[in-house]
């Protein structure tokens, strides 16, 4: 009784003097931490800075330094692209900036040697800390937030939603097809949190009164995540449009390729030509693993009929060879578009202009391909996500 009595105390001896180190370090820790925000508090006060836009005195204004300038100019409601949320991770958010110092390490892989040489900074990693005057083009200044409430929200393939937002305030909203909007979570799940979607809705859609999007989910990603859940009825905030990923408007050839939530842009320019009668001729390559991975199918083959000249070309890479219920093209989708342009396309290749949209490794097999056949690289608009 005595020996496990002596062991016992041996015991927690030993345990005590284990755990006073970790303890001790997470005191210190703590402390640490408390001087940091004191200092941050009394040594980085700022005071106010002015932001000078455009020299243009109405939209100037005065703002308590601190803060990066992406969310300053985001809680006066201007609207600069950052799909990423502010992590330097998607190169939109781009202002030249030469007084704002040199750009950090982490703006370097988004910026070109030119665009640091001029001063172009990423202003989501700009901490406000004296006046800045800024140029901020036009179509930047017109983005506007949008009160929406969901209308629907369906799976259109196991791991893509379809999100019809109907607009409240503004109730309108005008775009031109390949645009974007942003998607921002709400403040007390995530403040600051946003993701840029594709418009898959054409203009003409309900009068520009909803947005339709394509949502790739279930993997992990805490806004797709978010918008999954969404009921309808939901209220949500959304800001755009952004960007110019629209169809030149030359009379070629378009050879459009698309995969997973790629769809969207694509959707909203082939249905705003066939709105607006075009003759043009538009073959749509769509790439995916099985049958599960396809939708909008009812769209394309009506478009089949009614279009001048429109054809849907789905390629799935997983089907096996013994699979008879598919007749369509088989293998990745870059190869189904080299086949197509080698052997059945009648125009010159020099004439056709590329559409692309989807996952980097497939845009760029596609884009590897078409200019090997010899489609000049400027005439193919891509985006990749």
């Amino acid at each position: 009784m005595q020996l496990s009595t002596i062991l016992l105390a041996a015991s927690e001896t030993a345990s005590a003097n284990f755990l006073t180190p970790i303890l001790v370090m997470a005191v210190i820790g703590l402390c640490l931490s408390l001087l940091l925000v004191i200092a941050e508090y009394f040594l980085a006060n700022y005071g106010e800075c002015k932001i000078n836009i455009n020299d243009e005195e109405e939209r100037s204004f005065v703002t308590e330094g601190g803060n990066s300038l992406l969310n300053i100019l985001s809680d006066r409601k201007i609207f600069i692209p950052s799909a990423c949320g502010g992590r330097a991770t998607c190169g939109f958010c781009k202002l030249k900036l030469p007084e704002a110092g040199a750009a950090l390490p982490t703006e370097l892989p988004m910026l070109s040697r030119e665009e640091v040489k001029n001063g172009t900074r990423l202003i989501c990693q700009v901490k406000v800390t004296s006046d800045l005057n800024l140029h901020i083009p036009q179509e930047l200044l017109e983005i506007q937030e949008f009160k929406c409430v969901v209308g629907s929200n369906e799976d259109s393939t196991h791991n893509i939603k379809e999100l019809v937002l109907e607009l409240k305030d503004p109730d309108h909203i005008g775009f031109i097809p390949g645009q974007y909007i942003q998607f921002q979570m709400p403040p007390h799940i995530a403040k600051g949190e946003q993701r840029a979607y594709s418009i898959a809705s054409t203009r003409n859609e309900d009068d520009g009164k909803k947005v339709i999007l394509n949502i790739r989910w279930g993997f992990g990603g805490l806004v797709s995540t978010y918008v999954s859940t969404l009921k309808p009825g939901d209220e949500v905030i959304i800001t755009g449009p952004y960007g110019d990923f629209m169809e030149a408007e030359t009379g070629a050839e378009m050879i459009c390729v698309a995969g997973g939530a790629g769809m969207a842009p694509l959707r909203s320019i082939i249905l705003d030509l066939a709105k607006k009668n075009s003759k043009r001729k538009v073959t749509y390559f769509f790439g995916g693993r099985d049958q599960e991975d396809l939708f909008y199918l009812d769209t394309w083959a009506e478009l089949e009929k009614s279009m001048h000249d429109f054809s849907f070309v789905p390629a799935l890479s997983d089907i096996k060879d013994d699979d008879t219920s598919w007749t369509g093209e088989r293998g990745f989708v870059h190869l189904a578009v080299e086949r197509y342009i080698n052997e059945r396309c009648e125009s010159d290749p020099e004439q056709l202009e590329g559409y692309l949209c989807g996952p980097p490794p497939m845009i760029d097999g596609v884009i590897a391909v078409m200019t090997a056949i010899g489609v000049p690289e400027e005439k193919i608009y891509f985006d990749k996500f």
